[in-house]
């Protein structure tokens, strides 16, 4: 028998000898990795640039026809700016087969609450421009949403969903509080 014949098991046991090492530095490697991917990470956001739900609200003399103003934000703590992708009442009921518009109001001054009648909310606001894709003043804006119902009945939701962005992150919040307007009669 030859040396390389005598020496050819060795060798071979030698290679697998080495294949725990590989797999745990290859383990090792990835574990650095997954750790550096999170530390760069930083702490999770959180969407919270509206103040939390509040006090519930409600219109019992609507006409049907007419349109009324839901201040469902309220300047908080939260300063700087968002851009609104979206807005829609949560745990609507609606019995008057209403129409729904979002507004941002730049308020004359101090902010407003519950609900108003359009001519009541122009004058509470120095502007008003829709909230679609609008930047929103979270120091200077309310969010308002008009309601026109089209006949007799109610229309009632928990406060609304606003999906924005800010600061490079995407968020979805609830605000505002419950809201009931009952429409009795005709305009």
């Amino acid at each position: 028998m030859s040396i390389s014949e005598i020496a050819a098991p060795a060798r071979k046991a030698a290679r697998w000898r080495r294949w725990p090492l590989l797999g745990a530095g290859a383990c090792a490697v990835a574990a650095a990795v997954a750790i550096t991917a999170v530390a760069l990470q930083g702490p999770k956001w959180e969407a919270r640039a509206f103040s939390p739900s509040g006090n519930g609200v409600g219109y019992n003399l609507a006409r049907a026809g007419a349109t009324y103003y839901v201040f469902v934000t309220t300047p908080g703590t939260a300063r700087g700016f968002v851009t609104l992708h979206g807005v829609a009442p949560r745990g609507l009921a609606d019995t008057t087969d209403a129409s729904f518009g979002y507004f941002l109001c730049t308020m004359n001054g101090p902010p407003t609450y519950g609900v108003a009648p359009s001519t009541d909310t122009l004058q509470s606001c120095r502007k008003v421009v829709a909230a679609d894709d609008a930047r929103m003043s979270l120091e200077h804006q309310q969010l308002l949403v008009a309601i026109t119902p089209t006949h007799a009945g109610v229309v009632a939701f928990h406060g609304i969903d606003v999906h924005y962005s800010q600061d490079g992150h995407d968020g979805s919040q609830r605000t505002g509080g419950d809201v009931r307007l009952r429409v009795s009669h005709r305009k």
